[in-house]
């Protein structure tokens, strides 16, 4: 298998390109940062460039994995236009992977996960996950996250969100998001956990206010 994933969801994108059987672990191959401002201009160039490294073009993909959200409303939009577009020509099996779910992916914690993103207006985007596997998302309060992180691992997105929890030990992830999307999707894309590509959305947990932050995409 060689699989790409795909994370627009935040100012910065990252691609991910990763490799493996059907009963292993992926393999990852190649990874690139999206710069802030660029990431519609490089998403196409940067994917060719992943899959050049390796010898590969784009008919040698077997599935792809893509971000999608919550995060920038304008951000995840260009993900998954690349991801669709990219699965209706070689007509590829395409995985959705939760942004919250991804964060929890790199973990060896065990118990309970919470997962914090920025929501923006004093607010976050939180997911109850264990053992890497979502159980639950919400948009809370301040007060509302730091009640839940008391029993928890809490792995945030960024240092903006871990100051505003001051007082909470927490994790960031050194990993880019497309990267943890492979651990999390992985499986769900060998199990034929996929999404048909006429119906793939952004997933923004509060539709009527899908800008988390403003994108500078």
């Amino acid at each position: 298998m060689l699989v790409l994933a795909i994370d627009t969801s935040g100012r910065e994108g990252s691609l991910t390109l990763a490799t493996g059987t059907t009963s292993g672990r992926p393999e990852i191959l190649g990874m690139v940062v999206l710069p802030a401002g660029q990431i519609s201009r490089q998403i196409m160039p940067q994917i060719k460039a992943l899959l050049d490294e390796q010898g590969k073009t784009l008919k040698d993909l077997t599935g792809i994995l893509v971000v999608s959200g919550p995060g920038s409303f304008t951000g995840l939009r260009i993900g998954l236009a690349a991801a669709k577009g990219l699965a209706e020509v070689y007509s590829l099996p395409v995985t959705a992977v939760s942004s919250l779910e991804a964060l929890a992916a790199g973990t060896s914690a065990a118990g309970p996960v919470l997962t914090v993103m920025d929501a923006s207006r004093g607010e976050f985007f939180a997911a109850h996950c264990e053992a890497g596997k979502l159980k639950s998302e919400m948009l809370a309060a301040g007060v509302t996250i730091l009640q839940q992180a008391q029993n928890a691992t809490v792995i945030v997105r960024d240092k903006n969100v871990a100051d505003a929890l001051a007082g909470v030990s927490v994790a960031i992830p050194s990993e880019p998001l497309s990267h943890l999307a492979v651990l999390a999707g992985w499986r769900k894309l060998i199990d034929g956990e996929v999404t048909d590509v006429a119906i793939l959305d952004a997933h923004y947990v509060r539709r009527d206010d899908a800008l988390f932050f403003k994108s500078s995409t």
